[in-house]
Formats: C-alpha cells, sequence, structure tokens
C-alpha cells in the first residue's frame, strides 16, 4: 500500500511512510483519484477491518465494556473471523494491485 502512495506521490516530494494503516488508507484517499471508486471503497473496508482487528487483539490483554462478557472460546472464534476477514482484503488488495499497476497487468 506504501509502494501505492508512492506512485501516487510520484512528482511531489512527500514522505510515503506512515506508521499505522488507519493514517496509510487515509493518505491513499486523499492522495487517490476521485474516479477510483473501487479503491476508495478497499481503502475504507482496510479502515474498518483495522479497527477490527485491533480490539480483536486487544481483548485477549484488555477488558472493556464490549469484551467482558465473552470466554476464550469466543474470543479466539472472533480473532479467527478478523484473520478470515483480513485475508479476504489481502486477496482484494493484490486484485486490484495487479489491475492498477501496468506491470502486473502486462504479466496477467
Amino acid at each position: 500500500m506504501e509502494a501505492r502512495l508512492q506512485l501516487l506521490r510520484r512528482d511531489k516530494q512527500e514522505p510515503t511512510h506512515s506508521q499505522n494503516l488507519d493514517r496509510l488508507c487515509s493518505l491513499l484517499g486523499k492522495a487517490e483519484a476521485q474516479s477510483e471508486t473501487e479503491m476508495h471503497e478497499l481503502y475504507a473496508a482496510i479502515k474498518e477491518w483495522s479497527g477490527r482487528r485491533n480490539a480483536s487483539t486487544h481483548q485477549f490483554v484488555k477488558l472493556a465494556e464490549d469484551n467482558h462478557h465473552m470466554d476464550g472460546a469466543q474470543r479466539i472464534a472472533n480473532d479467527k473471523q478478523v484473520a478470515e476477514d483480513g485475508m479476504a482484503l489481502v486477496d482484494r488488495i493484490k486484485k486490484l494491485v495487479k489491475a492498477k499497476n501496468k506491470w502486473s497487468a502486462a504479466e496477467a
């Protein structure tokens, strides 16, 4: 995703490294053309998943109002679902990169 940001900012002297996924998605959303609706939808889906991933990871070490009722099996099941959703996003990213990257598209 940082490579996509680098491509979009290739004519600017702006940094392309980001410390976290939410910030990276925000930067990509600003740099991406408005007509690239599929990319904007992907960035929104990644941001949504990132929040779920963080909550899922923290539920093992931090009790909160929304997770104190869950037992270990429920927490593991939630983690598994979040991981599966993340892998689906990876597949979606790979397909879009292949379609958007002129070098990848030539190899398809």
